[in-house]
């Protein structure tokens, strides 16, 4: 169970670190 959520924090992590490089690149346009 624990893996499992640790997992899926790992994603949804990394989801929001790519959401928030688009937010910044288009930003600076």
């Amino acid at each position: 169970a624990t893996r499992d959520a640790g997992a899926i924090g790992g994603n949804i992590t990394r989801r929001l670190v790519q959401i928030a490089e688009q937010n910044l690149s288009s930003f600076k346009r």
